[in-house]
């Protein structure tokens, strides 16, 4: 017997974003005319769409019991799932036991109907077939089925859904299991690839801290995914396109009752980036020297924390109730808006944003980093408009090519001030009524590129480095072996190698070197691929500077790495005699090290 997996998210009536993914299995195979189905001479509620067309389906007003209330009508179970017992044995094969020993629950779903029957994937085919032949062929229309299965936990969704393929499908190999004849819904897939992309808004932090206010004016505190990045929200984008219907038809007392794809994706996608957050920082505690904007101060007393510190606990425990009297919550609350409608400026344009280019020295400064405030087009980086151009622009827009930058110098001093709570420099110069510019030191240039740059640009910020940097791992500081052979040109074959003389032992019969065979090594320094003297590197360690300029090419000092290779050379000898045999351990000996063979060289003489 042939199935379909399938899987709904069941939003909670909650203000906090949560819910539950259902699973259940449908089978291929075509009802029989006996099972559950519904009748539609017996009045049941449901009709035919009619002009309105089959997705249009909906149930007519509820019958009344002879005390005036409402009685909905019975909604008939599905008759092609599976048992909910079997399907659990089955899901045991694909999940945890803590993703499959969840209790029994139902759900309601809405499903094309003909004939009284839902129509299965497969059953649809074969009904439709027979039907022809027949000449008995109904009209089609939606109506709700009553489908039995198990739910999981938003985190345990979660981690069941992000390793979910139809790969493992495949690679089951026990001919007894039902795997074997199962396949994966469209809906499941979609929900797959959704957890899969909460993977990438958790690994790249692309989240914030919120509170929101519920209706007894009490605030919760919650994990907020925040889709700053383009290429992160494009993503989004096309998997809410590509939601199948069947997402959106569970739980519905009628059909425009039902989510739309963008309110049932951010929720699930919401639901699932806070209950992860709090899953993993479970076993956290929260240090007793916690502040806030000002750096970490002592609270006061433990029996009265700070509502910065409260929110914080909200935020790592199970309960996200913020427990603070009515003035220091909406205190908080308040500071809490302002700071992230700042923080939104800098990607409130659909058009454009800041940038920062990093300029290193030049001959005539050589300890001062210039960056450099721009206005980039978000569709092509390669457009930009420098702060100097924006502050000699007279009207409200500038243009250029064919996009337009409407309110530039409003959008870049907005954004500038945005950054400039991350990084002092760029507070500096907002000193000035129109800055262009923050002027660095060696130190804050480096702390730029690795630390600030890349916390810019995670919030939608735009980041124009030097070349150098990109390709840093290039010019990393490693060692090289060299290998010499010093026999005379008239001992060496045409070829180079040694020729076997009698009474010469470690070379082969053709005169080829072999492990025995006696060689002279040295070990020398690099930097990339060109080879560094004691001297030069003896004048970069005093430098003591992460950034440093050799034979003109900038690059990144690595400290444990410069430490790493002193202690080598104060602890190895530097050049010697032994075989190739033991010159191949002694390379191999420091491979995924700090300082590590970038390559071993052979020469017929020394260098």
């Amino acid at each position: 017997m042939s199935f379909t997996i399938h899987a709904a998210w069941l939003p909670a009536e909650s203000k906090v974003p949560y819910g539950q993914l259902f699973l259940w299995a449908e089978s291929h195979t075509p009802a029989a005319a006996d099972e559950n189905s519904y009748d539609l001479s017996a009045g049941n509620g449901i009709h035919t769409p009619g002009a309105a067309g089959r997705t249009g389906g909906r149930t007519d007003s509820p019958t009344y019991e002879s005390n005036g209330r409402s009685r909905p009508a019975k909604v008939p179970s599905h008759p092609g799932q599976l048992a909910v017992g079997e399907f659990r044995q089955m899901m045991r094969q694909l999940a945890t036991a803590e993703e499959t020993d969840s209790t029994p629950s139902n759900a309601l779903v809405w499903l094309p109907t003909q004939n009284g029957h839902p129509l299965t994937r497969l059953g649809s085919f074969q009904k439709g077939v027979s039907a022809l032949t027949n000449g008995d062929v109904g009209p089609t229309f939606l109506a709700p089925w009553q489908v039995t299965g198990l739910t999981l936990d938003p985190f345990h969704a979660l981690t069941f859904l992000s390793r979910l393929s139809s790969q493992r499908l495949i690679d089951v190999t026990e001919p007894s299991s039902p795997l074997r004849h199962a396949r994966l819904g469209n809906d499941l897939r979609f929900w797959s690839h959704a957890a899969k992309t909460i993977l990438e808004v958790l690994a790249g932090q692309h989240l914030l801290p919120g509170l929101l206010a519920d209706s007894s004016g009490r605030f919760q505190a919650i994990w907020q995914p925040q889709l700053l990045d383009v290429m992160l929200r494009r993503r989004v984008e096309a998997l809410i396109e590509a939601m199948p219907p069947i997402c959106r038809a569970y739980n519905l007392e009628s059909l425009d009752l039902a989510f739309s794809p963008s309110q049932l994706t951010e929720h699930f996608i919401a639901a699932l980036v806070d209950q992860a957050v709090r899953h993993w920082t479970a076993h956290m505690t929260i240090s007793p020297f916690f502040g806030g904007p000002g750096g970490w101060v002592q609270t006061a007393q433990a029996a009265e924390p700070s509502p910065a510190r409260q929110w914080l606990t909200s935020l790592l425990s199970s309960q996200p109730l913020v427990d603070l009297p009515p003035q220091p919550a909406h205190s908080l609350f308040q500071e809490w808006v302002s700071w992230i409608e700042q923080l939104h400026v800098a990607a409130a344009d659909a058009q454009f944003r800041v940038a920062f280019a990093l300029e290193a020295p030049d001959a005539e400064n050589p300890t001062r980093w210039v960056l450099r405030y721009f206005l980039q087009a978000r569709s092509d980086p390669e457009l930009t408009v420098s702060a100097q151009q924006v502050w000699q622009e007279k009207k409200p827009s500038l243009r250029l090519d064919e996009m337009r930058f409407d309110q530039p110098q409003e959008r870049l001093l907005a954004g500038l001030g945005i950054a400039s709570r991350l990084f002092p420099p760029i507070k500096e110069s907002l000193r000035t009524s129109r800055p262009e510019r923050a002027l660095l030191t060696t130190a804050e240039a480096h702390q730029f590129l690795r630390e600030i740059g890349p916390l810019l640009e995670s919030s939608s910020f735009g980041l124009l480095l030097p070349d150098w940097w990109q390709q840093r791992g290039r010019s990393r500081l490693g060692l090289r072996l060299r290998l010499f052979s010093d026999r005379p040109e008239s001992e060496r074959s045409p070829n180079g190698l040694l020729n076997r003389r009698d009474g010469y032992s470690g070379t082969s019969r053709n005169g080829a070197l072999t492990l025995n065979s006696l060689i002279r090594y040295r070990w020398e320094l690099t930097l990339g691929d060109d080879a560094l003297d004691q001297d030069e590197f003896e004048g970069l360690t005093a430098m003591q500077s992460p950034l440093v300029n050799i034979r003109g090419r900038w690059l990144e000092l690595d400290p444990d790495q410069v430490a790493a290779a002193r202690g080598f050379l104060q602890g190895n000898q530097a050049e010697g005699q032994t075989n190739l045999l033991q010159a191949m351990r002694m390379a191999q000996s420091f491979v995924g090290r700090t300082v590590s063979p970038t390559s071993v060289d052979r020469t017929d003489s020394p260098t």
